[in-house]
């Protein structure tokens, strides 16, 4: 539940920066940033991206893979309120 905070607190605070910044910019580009950055790091970690995908994860114990999914989960939390406020800004308000 902290990752989400954690996510929720950095989407907060690039709102606080657009709106004193007068610039609505600065918070769409950090939050496809924030997202897109995240989506590709969690992919790069999780062998999304490895075309021997089964030949890499023969040879890993159980605790590298638990620690593996377990840093791909936290960059897939913390892009989720990114995610959340750019659907909510392009079908609610623009």
């Amino acid at each position: 539940m902290n990752k989400i905070l954690m996510g929720c607190l950095v989407e907060m605070i690039l709102l606080f920066i657009s709106m004193v910044s007068n610039n609505i910019n600065i918070f769409l580009n950090g939050s496809k940033l924030i997202v897109i950055g995240c989506l590709v790091i969690a992919m790069i970690i999780s062998g999304v991206f490895n075309k021997d995908n089964l030949h890499s994860t023969r040879y890993e114990s159980s605790e590298d893979r638990d620690t593996r999914l377990h840093h791909v989960s936290t960059l897939l939390f913390l892009g989720i309120p990114s995610l959340l406020s750019l659907f909510m800004l392009y079908v609610f308000i623009r």
